[in-house]
């Protein structure tokens, strides 16, 4: 049962972004489903990566920004409210993903909810938003994508301790208003490569983004650190150098390959 507490109070407020996410499976992969707003444009953004080491594969679509206003209606005419933090099932499924939905309203008032298994009463409610998804992103436009190497199972691992002698700066995702980047520090002495970090755009010198971070970064002998570049732009096509102190990455954004 309910206390009134637990039910968030989002009656006269409007919904500005929606996720689903799933992890925990015997893979240790993870997906996810994020509606979100970005300098007034509506932005899908899809990740999936199968294995727990995996960067995950992105794309992202622009939508039309009636989505939010259609899946705010789903959620109203169930009363999803009422569902933040409900145990829908006491069914287990060992190695089995959990599945979490958040709806995020004006003034950062969300409502959550997540379980392995949704009874069927429940998970065809759930289903309607996924029909409203799945209409907007048929009718959207694909965004431009990080253009990634194939890595090998064995390189994707070795992400994670590295051990080639090297001090290396790889940009590994970008999503929504975000870039993503790893310094992977094969040597076998700590290092710290300082807190700088600097965006630049190759076609004409300019630089998107510069800013100190709050920390220095200092990655472990044989060890990798990730960290998080906010964006104040979507990235159009072309090519972009990110830099952390003396060291840097080239990386291409473009859309992909038949638009699809």
């Amino acid at each position: 049962m309910f206390g009134l507490g637990n039910v968030p109070d989002v009656k006269k407020k409007k919904l500005i972004s929606y996720s689903l996410s799933s992890g925990g499976g015997m893979n240790g992969g993870h997906s996810s489903t994020q509606i979100n707003i970005i300098n007034g444009e509506t932005i899908l953004t899809e990740l999936h990566s199968e294995w727990w080491y995996e960067d995950g594969q992105i794309a992202e679509y622009k939508l039309d920004n009636a989505v939010l206003a259609d899946i705010e209606k789903v959620f109203r005419k169930h009363k999803m409210q009422k569902w933040n933090n409900k145990v829908f099932s006491n069914i287990f499924v060992a190695d089995g993903p959990s599945f979490c939905h958040t709806f995020t309203f004006e003034e950062k008032t969300s409502v959550s909810f997540s379980s392995q298994c949704f009874p069927m009463i429940y998970a065809k409610k759930l289903s309607e938003i996924n029909s409203v998804i799945d209409k907007y992103k048929s009718e959207g436009s694909p965004e431009p994508r990080l253009v990634t190497a194939k890595k090998t199972d064995e390189e994707l691992v070795k992400n994670q301790n590295p051990s080639n002698g090297k001090i290396e700066l790889e940009v590994y995702q970008y999503s929504a208003d975000s870039l993503y980047f790893r310094v992977l520090n094969g040597t076998n002495e700590n290092a710290s490569i300082g807190n700088n970090i600097k965006l630049v755009r190759n076609s004409d010198g300019k630089t998107l983004v510069e800013t100190n971070l709050f920390y220095p970064i200092e990655p472990n002998a044989t060890s990798t650190e990730t960290e998080t570049l906010r964006l104040k732009e979507r990235l159009a096509e072309g090519v972009y150098t990110l830099s952390a102190g003396e060291y840097s990455d080239e990386f291409e954004i473009r859309l992909p390959d038949g638009n699809s």
